[in-house]
């Protein structure tokens, strides 16, 4: 999943360069917005580092893992005496943490359509917003109970 994110934010990088040349030439039939090519490139970004990203968005809302780890522990071991419960609470949290990833990601595109304009911008910025953070707190949430 991260080597998709780096692709798609490399790709992100240099759409933005190129639409900044494009800005730069003479004559050039499309321009494109100073927010428009910044919300891009920044974007692009973030998604190269999405590793690092996600675990500066989960440690700005949760705080130190260890303290969480902790207090959660309980519920690990109320299923670790049963391997059938513990093979399911497993799947569980591998299919969250694969959500979690996937809503990270997507939150990222969302802000990219965003930076582009458009009409409903502003609640795509606060899509992307709740995608970001949901996203991350659902990877962090549940690698904690692992």
């Amino acid at each position: 999943m991260y080597i998709l994110a780096v692709a798609v934010g490399v790709f992100f990088i240099l759409s933005a360069i190129a639409k900044l040349i494009k800005k730069g030439m003479p004559r050039s039939g499309e321009e494109a917005s100073n927010g428009e090519i910044l919300g891009q490139f920044l974007v692009g970004a973030l998604l190269t580092v999405m590793g690092w990203s996600m675990g500066l968005v989960t440690g700005m809302t949760t705080g130190e893992a260890a303290a969480a780890q902790s207090a959660l522990s309980y519920v690990v071991d109320g299923h670790a005496g049963n391997p059938v419960f513990a093979a399911i609470w497993r799947a569980i949290i591998i299919w969250c943490a694969f959500l979690g990833t996937i809503a990270f990601f997507r939150g990222f595109l969302i802000l990219n359509k965003a930076t582009q304009g458009g009409r409903e911008a502003g609640d795509d910025v606060w899509r992307a917003f709740w995608h970001i953070l949901g996203g991350a707190l659902t990877v962090q949430i549940f690698m904690i109970w692992m």
